[in-house]
């Protein structure tokens, strides 16, 4: 989750079937394991959980890791609102189940949100996947969920599609969340112990260091290779949802995608067409750009040549602009925080402070070296 429990694990009484304690789920053709699963039996600071725990299992789906759900449906908080078909943001302020994939060598990890309010069906409302990589950016990518409750308990599947996990997965935890207010518990597979405990600590379900190790071979077999994906290092999407001050946008987000264009960076727009075709720089440079309009969207492309960057770019920030007059409305994917909204901000300025971390190298690969410009 990317929340109050910020980026940033120990042991537990889980229990996995990848154990010598548990029953494995062999065929008899294949020794290895096709299943593991765990039960969540402790609370985020090692406590035992005062319910029957939530149990999770991971198998072969064929076209990605099947990950399956079980446990007590506490109905706290109430169903998030979201529209059918679209991820929704922020499961972690409801109730949620969530397992963490993690490449510890390049501190890259899989965050995968399920939700137990949807409805028997195929869906994608209140799942939510999310990529971490480093350095730090996110990217939500979509998934299938189908649920079934049953008086208060409920089940849950996803298939999670082998392109979404970082090449050298090695670690996992998984967390469960339920209650409002006071009454707000975070649990965990792999808690934090007691002894590493502070006064004053929060719950926060990036601990990375008390992750345990956790290899898809297990299930999938020694001999079983990864497919490859162009999500990790090679592409970084983005979805401008905010308007300049922290408000939300009224319309479909604008999004943008940042590629390797071999001769600069590509970048993909999408959804209100605009001609401009050139990049200020204290002088304006030409630029390649494509658009196409159908209806009342549109899609656009850019190559901006490596030599138009500054030589070490470690922030970004992007605007949408539309409207006019008394209509104009300025959109920005890294908004200025409503605490720091003052008379007299401009809405159209650029403020450097709010920028955040974009490095070229996290699309091109961290030995990239980009070309000189004069």
């Amino acid at each position: 989750m990317s929340d109050p429990l910020s980026d940033s694990q120990g042991g537990g009484d889980s229990v996995c079937c990848a154990s010598s304690s548990c029953q494995t789920q062999d065929t008899q053709q294949d020794r290895h394991f096709r299943k593991m699963e765990f039960a969540i039996q402790r609370t985020w600071d090692s406590n035992p959980v005062d319910h029957d725990p939530i149990r999770i299992s991971f198998s072969d789906g064929k076209s990605g890791l099947r990950m399956e759900v079980s446990g007590p449906f506490f109905n706290d908080p109430e169903s998030p609102a979201g529209e059918p078909g679209i991820a929704f943001p922020e499961l972690w302020n409801y109730e949620v189940v969530e397992s963490f994939f993690l490449d510890s060598t390049k501190q890259n990890y899989l965050e995968v949100e399920l939700c137990p309010y949807v409805p028997s069906k195929p869906f994608v409302l209140s799942t939510s996947i999310i990529l971490h990589q480093s350095p730090k950016r996110h990217q939500q990518l979509p998934i299938v969920f189908t649920t079934t409750k049953s008086g208060d308990r409920w089940t849950g599947e996803a298939v999670i599609p082998w392109t979404y996990f970082p090449p050298n997965v090695d670690k996992m935890n998984s967390y469960a969340i339920h209650g409002s207010g006071a009454a707000r518990t975070y649990e965990a597979l792999y808690p934090i112990p007691k002894a590493d405990i502070v006064e004053g600590q929060q719950p926060n379900f990036h601990r990375l260091e008390y992750f345990q190790n956790f290899r898809l071979q297990s299930i999938m077999g020694e001999d079983w290779v990864q497919p490859e994906s162009d999500l990790h290092f090679r592409k970084m999407e983005f979805a401008i949802q905010h308007t300049w001050d922290s408000n939300p946008v009224d319309h479909e987000p604008i999004r943008l995608a940042y590629s390797d264009g071999k001769s600069g960076l590509k970048i993909e727009l999408h959804p209100v067409f605009q001609t401009s075709r050139s990049v200020f720089m204290k002088q304006l440079l030409p630029i390649e750009f494509t658009t196409t309009i159908t209806g009342d969207t549109w899609q656009g492309q850019a190559l901006i040549p490596w030599t138009y960057f500054p030589p070490n770019v470690n922030k970004m920030n992007c605007y949408a602009s539309h409207g006019i007059r008394e209509n104009r409305t300025h959109d920005a994917l890294y908004p200025v925080p409503k605490e720091d909204i003052v008379e007299g901000l401009y809405p159209d300025a650029i403020y450097l402070d709010y920028f955040q971390n974009f490095l070229l190298q996290s699309i091109m690969g961290e030995d990239w070296v980009q070309p000189e410009s004069d």
